[in-house]
C-alpha cells in the first residue's frame, strides 16, 4: 500500500495540466445522479478546448489536461460508482459520456503520428496507474477501456461520447 501511495505523489509523470484551474472551476460536485448532464455540460467549453490542442500539435499539453480531468473522474467513480451506471430507465450516465469524451481525446493523442512514442508509453502506464489507484474505472464489459489502457484504441473509438457532448444530440437524430 505505501508503494500505491507514493506512486500518486508522481502523477502525470512527463505532462503538466496547464489547465487546472479551468477544470477545477467547471467541477461540479455531484448530489444525484441526474447531476452528471450539467456536470458533463460544464464540460464541453473544456473539451473542445483539449480537442483543439491536438489539431495544434501540442500532444504533451493535450495529455496532461485530460489525464488531470480523467484522475478528476476516476476520483468520483472511486466514491461512487453508481454515478457512472445506466439509471432505472436504462438512460446512459452523462458521467460515462464524459468519461468516454476524455478517452477520445487520449485516443487521438496516442495514435497521432505527431505524438512522440516515449509519450504514448508514459500515457498506458498512466491509464494503468489510474485504473490501480481509483477503484478499476476501466474494468467494464465495454472492452474499448482495455485497449485504450493497452495503446490499441483507434482514434475514433470513443468518438461517438465526444461528439455527442459536443456537438450534441441532435446531430444523432435521424429521419
Amino acid at each position: 500500500m505505501r508503494t500505491v501511495k507514493s506512486w500518486k505523489k508522481y502523477r502525470f509523470i512527463g505532462f503538466s495540466a496547464s489547465m487546472k484551474e479551468e477544470i477545477d472551476k467547471a467541477w461540479i460536485e455531484p448530489e444525484a445522479w441526474e447531476d452528471g448532464k450539467k456536470a458533463a455540460y460544464a464540460y464541453v467549453p473544456l473539451l473542445a478546448t483539449l480537442m483543439k490542442q491536438v489539431e495544434d500539435g501540442d500532444m504533451e499539453e493535450a495529455a496532461g489536461n485530460a489525464f488531470y480531468l480523467l484522475e478528476r473522474l476516476a476520483r468520483l467513480y472511486s466514491k461512487d460508482v453508481m454515478l457512472f451506471e445506466s439509471d432505472k430507465d436504462n438512460h446512459c450516465s452523462f458521467y460515462e459520456f464524459l468519461l468516454e469524451a476524455v478517452c477520445h481525446i487520449l485516443a487521438v493523442v496516442m495514435k497521432d503520428k505527431r505524438t512522440d512514442r516515449d509519450v504514448r508509453s508514459a500515457m498506458t502506464w498512466q491509464l494503468g496507474s489510474i485504473n490501480m489507484l481509483y477503484g478499476r474505472i476501466f474494468e467494464s464489459s465495454y472492452t474499448s477501456f482495455q485497449d485504450l489502457m493497452n495503446g490499441d484504441a483507434d482514434d475514433d473509438t470513443f468518438a461517438w461520447g465526444y461528439e455527442y457532448l459536443v456537438i450534441g444530440p441532435s446531430a444523432f437524430v435521424t429521419e
